[in-house]
């Protein structure tokens, strides 16, 4: 939920703001113009929420046209570092594969 989102931002901000703590603005996130390129390359989707980001699912079938993956082949990877993103992330994780989704966790 987007709104929910900026409104907890929006509150951290004035929070911060009312203790006299210095608020400076955030600067992470990924390069949106290498995700657009990687959304345009693939014609996969990617979904922003609070806490978390999803890229896939399912895959279009230009790149996975088998059946949907069963229980027991999803792969869990951890220790991935806070400023890598899913342009950094898909090629890397492809050369293993098609994927059919990925979360970030935030």
């Amino acid at each position: 939920n987007k709104s929910a989102f900026l409104c907890g931002v929006m509150k951290t901000y004035r929070q911060r703001e009312k203790q006299g703590t210095k608020v400076s603005p955030s600067t992470k996130g990924p390069d949106e113009a290498k995700i657009k390129e990687l959304l345009e390359r693939t014609n996969y989707t990617l979904d922003v929420t609070t806490g978390q980001r999803k890229y896939g699912g399912p895959p279009p079938e230009s790149v996975f046209s088998g059946p949907q993956p069963t229980i027991g082949t999803e792969i869990f990877v951890g220790k991935i570092p806070r400023d890598l993103f899913e342009d950094e992330l898909v090629p890397l994780f492809e050369k293993a594969g098609p994927i059919w989704d990925l979360r970030l966790m935030m």
